[in-house]
C-alpha cells in the first residue's frame, strides 16, 4: 500500500495558498507514484494518486502528478481537469505550468481553443519569471485567436514574437504564419 503519515511542511504551505493549512504526504509516496508513471503503470498510478487526493484535495504536488500522469496516459480531458485543480490550488510556478499544459491540451488534443485563450492570457500576465515559455504561448495564444476568427488580436501577438524573440522556433513560426517566412523581425513591424 502506497500510504503514508501526512506530514505538514512550510514548503507545502507556501505551495498552495498563504491562507490553506495543508496537510501532504512525505516524500517517499510521491516518488513511488512517480515511479509507477516513469515504468508507464499510468493505471496503478492514478488510482493510488485518487486515493490519495480523496483524503488530501489540496495537494497541488499530487494533483501536478495526476494531471501528467492521465496526459501520458491519454486521458486528455481528465488531464485537463486535474491541471484546472492544479490551478485552483498550486504556487505560482505550479500555476503557471498548468495553465500552460492544459491550454496546449485543449488546443492541439481536444481542438478547443477556445477553453485555451484564458488560460493562455493568464499565463501570459503572470510575472516574468512565472512564464518561462512566453514566446511558445504568445505563438499558441495568437493561433487560438486566429482559429475564433479573432485575426487582428492574432496578427498583432505573430508580430510582437518575431520582435520580441527573433531567433526562435517561435518566432520561425509566426513569420510563416503571418504568411511571409522572409520577414524580418523589426520593431517597424508592430501595430
Amino acid at each position: 500500500q502506497m500510504e503514508a503519515p501526512r506530514v505538514e511542511t512550510a514548503m507545502t504551505r507556501d505551495a498552495v495558498s498563504p491562507n490553506a493549512k495543508v496537510l501532504r504526504t512525505n516524500v517517499a509516496p510521491l516518488r513511488q507514484w512517480q515511479a509507477l508513471i516513469l515504468a508507464g503503470r499510468y493505471a496503478e498510478a492514478e488510482s493510488a494518486l485518487r486515493r490519495h487526493l480523496r483524503r488530501n484535495p489540496r495537494d497541488a504536488e499530487a494533483w501536478s502528478m495526476l494531471a501528467d500522469c492521465l496526459r501520458k496516459a491519454g486521458k486528455t480531458r481528465a488531464a485537463v481537469d486535474a491541471y484546472r485543480r492544479l490551478i485552483d490550488t498550486g504556487g505560482p510556478e505550479a500555476i503557471n505550468r498548468a495553465r500552460y499544459l492544459a491550454a496546449s491540451l485543449l488546443q492541439d488534443q481536444l481542438d478547443d481553443p477556445g477553453a485555451a485563450i484564458p488560460l493562455l492570457r493568464a499565463y501570459l500576465a503572470a510575472g516574468a519569471s512565472l512564464r518561462p515559455l512566453e514566446a511558445l504561448a504568445t505563438l499558441r495564444l495568437a493561433r487560438a485567436l486566429r482559429s475564433t476568427g479573432e485575426q487582428q488580436q492574432a496578427m498583432r501577438l505573430l508580430r510582437r514574437v518575431c520582435d520580441e524573440f527573433p531567433d526562435t522556433e517561435a518566432a520561425r513560426q509566426a513569420r510563416a504564419l503571418l504568411g511571409d517566412v522572409s520577414v524580418t523581425p523589426s520593431r517597424d513591424n508592430r501595430q
